[in-house]
């Protein structure tokens, strides 16, 4: 006895081309297919769709970079599904640098140069005009600036750059400028309700002492002279002035 074993054909095939070019980011589904048959070997067409084996990959960015695409046939009694692979080009997404800075720094102050990228690539950072003397960017990106009289006045120029890489092209620099002064202080003073006798009245010395504060500077507070004395049951606001260790910096 003779046994034959039949198997489904497999459709010869005439790879389409991809219709566009895509962008970083963008899937294969993204990417038309256009053209292409499929046939049987005697040379009948085979009716059926090209498509993308995985529409859903994101491919990295490049020229004539080949990606696999597979011709399923309708009938598929009679034809197998075949896969082959087609050229597509991917071009790099552009970025760009989302960040902000104030126009002056006190020489005491403590900045961390926080600019990001878009493609979340990291940034880095380039110190320059008169300034740049007296400033350098530390680890975490911190800007460092030596606290001198002779830093009053200066411009620092910071420029922030990112070169891109096989996926994105580079970032357009962004530069700001900032004069170099002397630091302004932070300060905060405040005090939980305090309870007295009705119609009687507390110490402003008392008050002092009851005062919790914070300063980011060293330096000594104490209320304005237009502050009473003593104070009654009230609500009240009291001035205080803030006098820093250091007035040269």
């Amino acid at each position: 006895a003779l046994t034959i074993r039949i198997f489904k054909g497999l459709p010869v095939l005439t790879l389409p081309t991809a219709g566009n070019t895509i962008t970083y980011e963008q899937p294969l589904s993204d990417v038309t297919l256009e053209g292409g048959q499929a046939g049987t070997i005697s040379g009948d067409i085979i009716a059926g769709d090209f498509m993308w084996t995985n529409k859903y990959l994101i491919p990295n960015a490049g020229e004539g970079m080949k990606y696999a695409i597979t011709f399923v046939p309708y009938n598929q009694d009679l034809y197998d599904n075949v896969t082959d692979s087609i050229a597509i080009d991917v071009l790099r997404k552009a970025q760009s640098i989302v960040w902000s800075m104030p126009d002056s720094l006190g020489v005491m102050d403590s900045i961390a140069l926080d600019g990001r990228a878009t493609s979340n690539l990291p940034v880095s950072y380039a110190l320059s005009g008169s300034g740049a003397t007296y400033a350098a960017v530390g680890s975490d990106h911190a800007l460092d600036i030596t606290a001198t009289t002779a830093a009053l006045g200066t411009e620092l120029v910071i420029t922030a750059t990112q070169a891109g890489n096989q996926n994105y092209l580079p970032a357009d620099d962004v530069t700001f400028s900032i004069v170099l002064r002397k630091t302004r202080a932070n300060f905060f003073a405040a005090t939980e309700p305090i309870s007295i006798p009705a119609g009687s009245s507390i110490a402003l010395s008392e008050i002092r002492s009851r005062v919790h504060t914070e300063s980011s500077v060293a330096g000594t507070w104490d209320f304005d002279a237009s502050a009473p004395t003593a104070l009654n049951a009230c609500i009240w606001t009291l001035k205080a002035t803030f006098t820093p260790a250091n007035l040269e910096l």
